[in-house]
């Protein structure tokens, strides 16, 4: 499956302004995913020039296939007749886009697509088709312990990514984690805010972000900074001396390549560093301080205060973990144990145990009285193993084989 010859649009499933989501057919018969957006933002491509949601989905991927999911094909288009081809081939025939694009429910993803068709080189990404069953995180809001128990594994998802692969994404918000009805089997999509701390780009643009945003500060907040990184600092005409500034950045930087899950403390400490990407990389891009883009997810461990606004989060915002919150603490146990969960190899059923009655009850000499699961259980003669004529039977000595079974045991 790694072209796009034999796959077919069926039906539009989200749009936004600056793509369009469908489900569609490999060979008319397995449902996958196919997005199309451009790729006019800076950070949505690499410095390859590869789409970076495809990288990043295909990176994390291959390290958590449990909750990314899986890029079958993908092509950049660079030029309309290029675009207008590969549109006619997923969408099919006119008659059949005529009828497809009939309501006025669909007319929005029209005119997304007529708006890439202008706005060249566009992404199409085949992918794993996560709804239905799969529903968005927010969907769920209403159901506040369904919406708790979800937003603690995206939480342990967030975690892991940062801890195994240096992951950090500012567009963690509840609209891109997909998760069951009940809450559980979280999984996350739209990667294209997703960055890699280790990659020199993505240091280089995190290094530009942390500047941009210290530079916002007044002198306390600045100096709140200092003191939570456990930075010294001097001041030199009134202003922060740079070379303190550049240890400040150093440590930053430090922290984004360091974290770490193994205990409550470490796991609040990797929390926080999401968060705090999060901020800057939203303040800096899109000077949007209002609030977290992990809002939803860390309000339901931390609260709400800290989360609200530019002063809450720099009044709030620490690495350290009050003893006192142990509300908190518990919750990231919760947190905590998604991960050991996530981590721990899947097991396989033992071929010693088979499926047949008699084999169960012989495995185990506590198990129930096979009288009560069975009523038409027949008593074996003895407790010797049934020989190979009688396992084939269904492995019971009944009263008609008895010299069989007197001869075999000699």
């Amino acid at each position: 499956m790694g072209d796009f010859s034999s796959m077919s649009i069926r039906q539009i499933m989200h749009t936004s302004d600056k793509s369009a989501i469908f489900m569609a057919d490999v060979n008319g018969g397995t449902k996958i995913c196919i997005k199309i957006s451009a790729l006019s933002s800076k950070m949505s491509k690499m410095e390859s020039g590869e789409p970076r949601e495809v990288y990043m989905q295909r990176a994390l991927h291959a390290s958590f296939r449990t909750f990314v999911p899986e890029i079958f094909a993908h092509r950049v288009l660079n030029d309309a007749s290029e675009y207008d081809d590969l549109m006619d081939r997923l969408m099919g025939p006119p008659p059949a886009l005529v009828w497809m694009w009939a309501s006025a429910k669909h007319q929005n993803a029209m005119r997304i697509i007529e708006t890439m068709r202008q706005e060249m080189p566009v992404s199409v990404i085949a992918m794993e088709l996560l709804s239905p069953p799969f529903v968005t995180l927010n969907s769920i809001s209403a159901s506040r312990e369904a919406f708790f128990k979800g937003s603690l594994h995206a939480a342990s998802i967030m975690v892991e990514c940062a801890v195994m692969e240096n992951a950090f994404s500012y567009d963690y918000h509840s609209k891109n984690t997909m998760t069951l009805k009940n809450g559980s089997n979280t999984k996350i999509i739209d990667l294209e805010c997703m960055m890699m701390a280790n990659l020199p780009e993505d240091k280089m643009t995190l290094e530009t972000a942390f500047e941009t945003f210290f530079n916002s500060l007044n002198l306390d907040h600045k100096y709140k900074l200092f003191a939570i990184f456990e930075i010294g600092v001097g001041v030199a005409n009134g202003s922060i001396k740079k070379s303190d500034f550049d240890r400040l950045k150093t440590t930053f930087l430090q922290n984004t390549l360091n974290c770490l899950a193994n205990d409550p403390l470490t796991i609040h400490r990797t929390l926080m560093m999401i968060a705090f990407v999060d901020y800057i990389m939203n303040y800096s891009l899109y000077f949007r301080y209002d609030h977290l883009q992990c809002k939803s997810i860390m309000s339901q461990i931390y609260g709400d205060a800290g989360f609200s606004n530019h002063d809450e989060f720099l009044s709030t915002w620490t690495l350290s973990l009050p003893e006192t919150r142990h509300d908190i603490v518990q919750k990231i146990e919760i947190v905590k144990s998604h991960i050991d969960r996530m981590r721990r190899p899947q097991s396989r059923p033992s071929v010693s145990v088979r499926s047949h009655p008699y084999h169960r009850k012989h495995a185990n000499p506590k198990s129930a009285n096979p009288k009560s699961a069975n009523p038409k259980y027949v008593k074996p003669m003895s407790s010797a193993p049934p020989c190979r004529e009688c396992a084939m039977m269904g492995g019971v000595r009944k009263r008609t084989k008895k010299k069989h079974h007197k001869r075999n045991r000699k």
